[in-house]
């Protein structure tokens, strides 16, 4: 086990587990992608560094791993039933631990189909015809507020978005989003209805619009100015 500090425990071949920060493993899920969680997970201890909470475990202890980073010693599971083999038991926990883990690997691969955010943008017409300045204003569901400028290029007016994140991202991750400089590209039909892709820090927002008809291609780059409590 290697505990670097932090909150979240981690493993990708269940014998070695690491301890990051929930922020790190959140915001880096490409780095972490074959890990999954072990929060709960009874193991067997084969040795640790920087782990203060293992002093005095030997090898071959059963602990369990708890989610604020701490180890506890646990009884072994091989010998705390009457109804199976020791071997059952043993067999039986680590097929149940991994089950556990492979579950919320999945879970979190799954469509989160609440919007993460709302927003609207203003693309100003000016001199240049093609092109001209915007403004942007977002709100997400943990009610952060974000203001943007930039630059437009295609048809100027203006626009309403709603947006979901890809892969499915945890609300944790949508300020991280949000923040910073972002590209996007959105088609309104003759029908004021329309969609659209935002791409920020490596990920991808798909977005469904109303607005003026056009195509608008737009950077920005975006501020969180407040937060107004978590919303939906």
């Amino acid at each position: 086990m290697i505990d670097p500090s932090g909150l979240m425990w981690l493993t990708k071949d269940n014998k070695t587990y690491i301890w990051v920060e929930n922020d790190v493993y959140r915001n880096n899920q490409d780095k972490f992608k074959d890990y999954y969680e072990a929060n709960g997970a009874i193991i067997q201890y084969h040795g640790s560094s920087d782990c203060n909470s293992c002093d005095g475990l030997k090898r071959g202890d059963w602990i369990e791993l708890r989610a604020n980073g701490l180890v506890h010693p646990v009884e072994d599971p091989t010998r705390t039933s009457n109804v199976y083999e020791p071997d059952d038991v043993g067999e039986a926990m680590i097929a149940s631990t991994m089950a556990a883990q492979q579950w919320v690997a999945f879970r979190n691969q799954l469509p989160d189909f609440k919007p993460a955010y709302v927003n609207v943008e203003v693309d100003v017409p000016s001199q240049f015809g093609k092109s001209g300045p915007a403004f942007s204003g977002t709100l997400d569901r943990n009610g952060n507020v974000f203001f943007g400028v930039g630059a437009w290029g295609g048809s100027p007016g203006a626009s309403g978005s709603i947006g979901w994140l890809l892969p499915n991202e945890r609300a944790e991750n949508i300020e991280s989003f949000l923040a910073g400089d972002s590209a996007g590209v959105t088609y309104i039909s003759p029908y004021w209805v329309g969609g659209g892709v935002q791409r920020s820090s490596g990920r991808y927002s798909p977005q469904i619009s109303v607005g003026t008809p056009g195509t608008t291609g737009s950077y920005t780059r975006s501020k969180k100015v407040k937060n107004v409590g978590r919303l939906w």
